[in-house]
Order: structure tokens, then C-alpha cells, then sequence
């Protein structure tokens, strides 16, 4: 709450980008491609899907500011996000594994967000680079 998910999705909707959602995501691997998909909430919506190029990690920043994460950091940080079903060993493993495979091949990025339009040529031109 309060990271700017919201904001964000509505600047690049705007742009004219197609939103999934702007909360809660369910990430799935389908052979060697994950998949992001929206889940039910409580407007009315229809099932919507998109492969998933890269994962930011959001936040307020007095700048836009951009870094890919790796290794231990970018599997806490993204855990920190992921929903964990009752200390399970096999589901942790499991979802360690995945986060490992999303860093390793999608990218897990930090950044640091100005909430207006300036933010989509400043991602474009910085993950379009790697």
C-alpha cells in the first residue's frame, strides 16, 4: 500500500499499455515461459494474461532511478511480495526456485519512481539497454 502500484498502472495505461492488474498478480511457469495473470477482485473483470518481461520492485523516489538486482537480494526482495502458504518446505523451495529462475532470466529490478510520464521512456531506454 502506498508504493504508487495504482498510480503507476494508470500513467502507463494511459500510454496506452494494457494493464493486468494493479494489485495482486499470479505468476506461472509454462515449460521454459512465465506468464503473468490477473485474479479475481472484487470490480468486475475478465482473465487477462502477458508474458512477463521483467519484475519492478516500485517505490517513491525524488528521482527516477533504476538497478537490476541479483542473487540474495533480488530473491528477498521479491519474496517480501510473494504470498507464503503456512511455512510449507516444499512450497518454499518451490517458490525460492522460481523467484532464482524470474532474477535469472525476466530481471528483478529496484525502482526508484517520480509518479508522471517521464517514468516509461526513462524503463524503456534503461531495460532496453541490458
Amino acid at each position: 500500500s502506498g508504493a504508487g502500484k495504482s498510480t503507476m498502472s494508470k500513467i502507463w495505461s494511459d500510454a496506452g499499455r494494457t494493464i493486468i492488474n494493479d494489485d495482486r498478480l499470479i505468476i506461472r511457469k509454462t515449460g521454459d515461459v512465465f506468464k503473468v495473470y490477473n485474479t479475481p477482485m472484487y470490480y468486475v473483470d475478465f482473465s487477462k494474461s502477458v508474458h512477463l518481461d521483467s519484475v519492478f520492485l516500485i517505490r517513491h523516489c525524488k528521482e527516477n532511478q533504476i538497478s537490476r538486482l541479483s542473487g540474495a537480494v533480488a530473491i528477498s526482495r521479491m519474496l517480501a511480495f510473494v504470498i507464503q502458504n503456512n511455512f510449507d518446505p516444499e512450497i518454499i523451495s518451490h517458490n525460492l526456485n522460481i523467484v532464482q529462475q524470474i532474477a535469472e532470466t525476466a530481471g528483478i529490478y529496484d525502482l526508484g519512481v517520480v509518479p508522471d510520464k517521464n517514468i516509461i521512456p526513462f524503463v524503456l531506454n534503461h531495460v532496453g539497454n541490458e
